[in-house]
């Protein structure tokens, strides 16, 4: 899953290609791939997988 842009990650949703839920975990998996960077202040994990969003 990759998408260079926003209205590329509204297509994939309107096309049933991918969810709310999959974009979420998708990006909180780089951000754990990249923690050696320290690029992240804080990353609200669990608020994120729980709450219902889309």
């Amino acid at each position: 899953m990759s998408y260079s842009s926003l209205s590329s990650i509204q297509q994939s949703i309107s096309k049933g290609e991918t969810n709310c839920q999959k974009l979420v975990d998708h990006y909180l998996s780089n951000i754990e791939k990249s923690k050696g960077l320290n690029v992240y202040v804080e990353v609200f994990e669990m608020r994120l997988v729980r709450k219902p969003f889309c």
